[in-house]
């Protein structure tokens, strides 16, 4: 054993590491070709009872040649054993030295001829099998300590042997790793086609690969003509003529042709070539399999001697590749080879949508919903890992908890780091930010921490900005794969809770806001930076990840939503595969100070084997990808088949297109700039389409109300919120060439198709303060008829699906397991995958409990019903029922105070074991029951008064309330509010008029009754008409939604009875409470800052606590907020006169703090008095409206700002300047 790592034979190459006595052979057949006269011998071989078999094909004169080479190296190298003679009897010349084989028939002749070469193999195995120049007889048979290894993982080998190759007119790097002088690349190495590439060794004793050519739908085989045949014209122009074998997947048929629009996709013109149709010829099929192998076709032959005789091509997307062979007869065998592995694989297919990959039959996948469960079954899947991880994220944080709380050893670096002490190679791609500062991810951090825990861990970061020109685009997929068995994908990166744009974290259905675990006995759900809200910071120290960036006492986090997909089959295989060649991509164009090896893609399951691996399902998938040449080294190519995807879904659509994505930019012009991706032409059309049909069709969208960057929308250094805020509002409502003008000029009323919403969630921080902040909206799906679903990390914007830009992926996938369904009140079959992620979804918005739900109709069930798919040890119950048994206080904490008054009277024990802390500021009973009463005596004050006012006070806009919910008082129609006027002044004036106070009819004469008469008057207040509406109520009725009314998307009952109502419904109450911005009563800069002077009065101090009302840090300029602090996120800047110091300078010149058209010398409105302060009475009536809300869903602002945009006054000057294609 030892004396096979340190023998080396003639060469110097080390002994191929076999045992040549299990290696059994067979001679089973011999041919006799009709182009030529010559036999050829089918070789089979078996190593190890069946371990490795593959076939090779020989001729005579190999035999010959190998005999000779043993008989003149066994003179000065004695081998031990003597030599077997080699049989003349096998020599057709020869076979009359045997007088009783004179007569023999040519069948008898051609079986004995096989049963000597093969008894002549055997001998000269056993004489040599011990010795170093064994290597020899390895060659002969074209096996390799590569191909043995392979053999397990399943997959074919075509040919083995030695080739010279050299890259061509390549701009991606070559071929081979980068750094290695042009000698080297030029060196004869072992290369070896198995079933959709080509794989290069330095030597066959080494499992070391130094590089892979991969088989694509641009492959291609080209033979050159000689020099002397091509005329002085190719010579002088460097056109030489080609000789092209195209590949195709119609020649696995016999006598079938190939399509013209093949021909040409296989010959373009390029660099270098003429074009000229005369200087191609197409290669025909061969006749027979060993025709195939030694021999050419009749128009092949016609070319015979003009084409070189060593030399040919192949060509993929990536790279071409100069090929040298000994001889013809070698050079015919590689290309035959080539050409047979090229057709049987599915990668060199035209697919679906011009992807890479092909539709795939039979998958099982699952649809994770939000960050707890897509962690929760990633570790379990890290924990399975037996050979092999790849992991590919814009951004990773080392010290991501995957389970929580208090699961330390389901920490991402000690999950990592256990399973590379267990010998599985991990290997990681990351994105390489430009600039820490403008990008905060610390992707150096990332690897020298990773790489640091163990050397079976592997980091590479891409791109390198000014070798490949790319400062604008990023790696933007987020991909993790397991043994390329299992993969997990979509919008989920593994990291903490937010950069500047595109991250995501852990996170539940319930979105909460705080978690302040002081004077608790509770662990922390999200530790250290994994608290976070870009809309107040950004990150900051990423190498200190225990150390908070926020006070959260004072600072909400920004809740995040997302979707992610685990797959198990082919399909993973799929991912794998895109991961490895854009690894080696990566290798050959970097330099590193560590070498790290260039991998394999896996081959393809057998389908025997998925069904004996339990890896089958109903769902049909294809994968999906955004490539170009920054990122994946396609010089001619741009892959956006995710585009592609999207176009014909929504296209082949029937009812209802659901839409949640980061970002929704498409079919515009922008400050001059066109949108090229045709994702909102699609729809559009389709409305079109349906309107001239007059059939039910539905459009829904979901997205950010506000783009995650840091800064209120007014801040001079915001320029990305308001260049994205202008691309979206372009691309929906604003402009000629929006969405909306365009069905307006086709008589269409856009909004009877389409509808735009976001999430919104609020809580209590320590002291009873409220606050609110968006869920961000940051997955990536796209659900049509519930039928087929588009899940990646593709968001609807120019940089993800151009191609050319950041690189993407996504799954498009539709379930074969039909189930009765509903859309538009009628009957229709919908996909099982599909449809339950639609319902999941649409659930969660409307604040279901989809934790309580029994997951008997989710495909993709919550982490709690997956985790009983596979046994867990005693600390994974535990952690388990930890994070029920919180999640039940978060649950409570999210939705609020439901019941009014009692749920209040609990709160102190409620939330003990809750995210609030600080119970030191509950009032005692008497104090509640004199509030009470004061509380009573206010309402009753304010009835009479509200009766004519109530239309006037904080309404949704018309056009987003449905008819039937609409508020009586204002007769029937909605009046537009006094946008931005500082309302509660009234309220002020009320409660300080003696004489209303004295026309109470409500108020108590006795003082013994006072305190009988509080239940009574909470009862008959409950039992008023809602007509008889206060401050603190809203005019749309709270709309009743059940777990079971989400089957018909479209009907009137579900979508404008409940999804719209109560979108509209939770706005209103939002818009009531804290002013919440963006907001559609907003539409100039002056209504702006009128309407954000109510966020002072909500700082100001209350009386009993010394807290203000609510903290809402990421919408106010808390510069202007006096005595409010933010803790570590605190800027107190000033204003003066309209001008903020440091801010909107250009050039040294102050700016206005707005662009607004009106003076900058505007009076500020300023509350005074009794109104500096929301007294008791008010705050209780604020969270009771907040715990009356209908889930997290609110109505899109189109209307924000729509003045300032209608009159090009939306974006500052600074804007201008920045390059849009950043942002789009």
């Amino acid at each position: 054993m030892l004396r096979l790592w340190f023998d080396r034979d003639e060469k110097g190459h080390r002994r191929v590491p076999i045992f040549l006595h299990r290696l059994r052979i067979r001679i089973s057949d011999s041919y006799h070709p009709t182009e030529e006269k010559r036999t050829a011998f089918r070789i089979e071989c078996e190593y190890a009872n069946g371990a490795a078999r593959w076939v090779i094909y020989r001729q005579l004169r190999d035999f010959v040649s190998l005999h000779t080479h043993y008989t003149v190296s066994n003179v000065y190298n004695r081998l031990g054993d003597e030599l077997p003679e080699f049989p003349l009897t096998s020599i057709p010349y020869l076979k009359f030295l045997k007088k009783e084989d004179a007569n023999i028939d040519q069948a008898s002749f051609a079986r004995l001829q096989r049963e000597a070469l093969e008894t002549y193999l055997i001998k000269l195995m056993r004489a040599v099998m011990f010795h170093p120049s064994s290597n020899r007889l390895s060659g002969f048979l074209e096996v390799s300590a590569l191909s043995i290894s392979l053999a397990h993982s399943g997959g074919v080998q075509y040919k083995g042997g030695y080739l010279q190759m050299q890259a061509v007119n390549n701009g991606t790097g070559g071929f081979g790793r980068k750094g290695l002088g042009r000698r080297v690349r030029k060196e004869l190495r072992w290369s070896s086609v198995r079933e959709s590439y080509l794989v290069v060794v330095n030597e066959p004793g080494e499992l070391t690969v130094w590089d892979v050519f991969m088989f694509d739908p641009d492959f291609r085989i080209e033979q050159p003509k000689r020099y002397y045949r091509q005329g002085l014209n190719n010579i002088l122009y460097n056109a030489p003529a080609m000789i092209e074998h195209p590949i195709s997947s119609l020649n696995k048929h016999q006598g079938s042709e190939i399509p013209t629009s093949r021909q040409q996709h296989l010959s373009p013109q390029r660099n270098g070539d003429r074009g000229d149709s005369d200087n191609y010829s197409l290669l025909g099929s061969v006749k027979s399999r060993i025709s195939r192998v030694f021999h050419l076709k009749t128009e092949r032959r016609k070319n015979n001697e003009e084409v070189s005789k060593h030399t040919f091509y192949i060509v993929n997307s990536q790279t071409k590749l100069k090929l040298f062979a000994r001889n013809e007869r070698q050079m015919l065998q590689w290309i035959t080879a080539l050409e047979k592995s090229a057709s049987s694989s599915t990668y060199t297919n035209e697919n679906r949508f011009d992807s890479f990959a092909p539709i795939r039959l039979n998958v099982a996948a699952q649809w994770l919903v939000d960050g707890r469960d897509y962690f929760w079954n990633l570790s379990r899947a890290i924990l399975m890992a037996r050979e092999i991880i790849q992991i590919h994220d814009w951004w990773l944080s080392p010290e991501l908890f995957l389970r929580r709380p208090n699961m330390d050893r389901y920490r991402l670096d000690r999950l990592l780091e256990r399973k590379a002490k267990e010998g599985v190679k991990i290997y990681i791609i990351l994105y390489q930010e430009v600039s820490n500062r403008t990008t905060p991810t610390d992707s150096h951090y990332a690897k020298q921490r990773l790489q640091g825990l163990h050397h079976n861990i592997m980091v590479q970061r891409s791109p390198s900005h000014f070798q490949t020109g790319t400062l604008y685009w990023a790696h933007h997929e987020k991909l993790c794969v397991i043994d390329q068995t299992i993969a997990f994908m979509g919008g989920i990166d593994l990291c903490f809770g937010s950069g500047n744009t595109d991250d995501i974290r852990w996170d539940t259905p319930q979105h909460v806001l705080v978690d302040d675990v002081e004077g608790t006995d509770r662990p922390e759900i999200w530790p250290g930076k994994d608290y976070s809200n870009p809309r107040i910071l950004d990150f900051y120290n990423l190498h200190k990840p225990d150390e908070d960036m926020y006070d959260r006492t004072t600072s909400p986090r920004m809740p995040w939503h997302d979707v992610g997909l685990q797959v198990v089959g082919q399909p993973a295989r799929d991912l794998a595969r895109h991961f490895v060649q854009r690894w080696n991509y990566l290798l050959r164009i970097k330099n590193h100070t560590r070498v790290m090896p260039f991998l394999l893609p896996p081959p393809e399951f057998k389908p025997t084997e998925l069904a004996e691996m339990g890896l089958t399902g109903t769902c049909e998938m294809q994968i999906c990808r955004s490539a170009g040449p920054w990122s994946m080294g396609t010089q001619s190519k741009i892959e956006h088949s995710i585009q592609n995807a999207y176009l014909k879904a929504i296209q082949m659509s029937e009812h209802f297109v659901y839409i949640e994505n980061q970002f929704f930019i498409t079919s515009t012009v922008v400050n001059g700039v066109k949108i090229e991706n045709n994702i909102g032409d699609a729809i559009v059309h389709r409305i079109i389409k349906a309107h001239r049909d007059s059939t039910p069709w539905r459009c829904c969208i979901v997205i950010p109300l506000l783009p995650g960057f840091t800064f209120p929308v007014d801040h001079s250094d915001a320029s990305a919120i308001r260049i994205i805020l202008e691309c979206q509002n372009r691309t929906i409502t604003q402009g000629p060439t929006s969405m909306f003008s365009r069905l307006r000029n086709e008589g269409i009323n856009p909004e009877d198709y389409i509808s735009v919403f976001s999430l919104r969630n609020w809580a209590k921080l320590r002291g009873e303060v409220l606050t609110t902040e968006q869920v961000y909206i940051h997955g990536k799906v796209c659900i049509v008829d519930d039928r087929v679903a588009i899940i990646g990390s593709a968001n609807i914007n120019e940089r993800s699906q151009r191609g050319d830009r950041d690189s993407e992926l996504a799954a498009v996938i539709r379930d074969t397991d039909m189930i009765d369904g509903e859309m538009a009140g009628r009957p229709f079959k919908v996909g099982r995958f599909a449809h339950s992620l639609r319902v999941r979804l649409m659930r969660e918005h409307l604040g279901i409990d989809v934790d309580a739900l029994d997951g008997d109709d989710n495909v993709g069930q919550d982490s709690v019903h997956l985790e009983q798919t596979m046994p867990r040890d005693s600390e994974q119950n535990q952690a388990r029922g930890q994070t029920e048994n919180i999640q039940k206080d978060i649950d409570l904490l999210s939705r609020g105070f439901v019941d009014g008054g009692d749920m209040r009277e609990d709160f102190s024990s409620s939330v003990a074991n809750g995210l609030q802390t600080d119970q030191n500021h509950q009032p005692d009973s008497h104090s509640v029951r004199a509030d009470a009463l004061e509380q009573e005596r206010k309402d009753d004050i304010l009835k009479a008064k509200e009766r004519t006012s109530s239309a006037e006070l904080e309404q949704v806009p018309a056009e987003n309330r449905p008819p039937s919910q609409v508020d009586d008082t204002a007769g029937g129609e909605i009046t537009p509010t006094s946008r931005g006027t500082y309302e509660d002044s009234i309220d002020c004036e009320l409660s300080d008029n003696p004489k209303l106070e004295d026309h109470d009819p409500s108020t108590s004469t006795t003082a013994n009754g006072e305190h009988e008469s509080v239940a009574t008057r909470s009862t008959i207040r409950k039992r008023r008409p809602s007509k008889l509406t206060t401050k603190w109520n809203v005019s749309i009725k709270r709309p009743q939604v059940g777990p079971d009314n989400f089957e018909d998307p479209i009907s009137d009952g579900f979508w404008k009875d409940m999804w719209v109502t109560s979108a509209a419904y939770n706005t209103e109450i939002y818009r009531k409470v804290f002013h919440a911005i963006p907001d559609d009563t907003v539409t100039t800069w002056k209504q702006y800052k009128e309407f954000v002077m109510y966020h002072e009065r909500l700082a100001r101090p209350c009386p009993e606590s010394g807290e203000p009302t609510a903290r809402m840090p990421s919408e106010t300029r808390e510069d202007f907020l006096p005595n409010v602090s933010n803790g570590m996120a605190t800027t107190n800047t000033p204003i003066k006169d309209g001008i903020s110091e440091g801010s909107h300078e250009n050039g040294g010149t102050k700016q206005p703090l707005r662009q607004t058209n009106s003076p900058d010398d505007e009076p500020v409105h300023k509350a005074t008095g009794r109104c500096d302060h929301f007294e008791r009475w008010e705050r209780e009536e604020m969270a009771r409206l907040l715990g009356e809300l209908n889930g997290h869903l609110v109505v899109y602002p189109t209307k924000f700002l729509e003045g300032e945009d209608s009159a090009n006054n939306f974006l500052f000057n600074a804007d201008r300047l920045l390059p849009l294609p950043i942002y789009d």
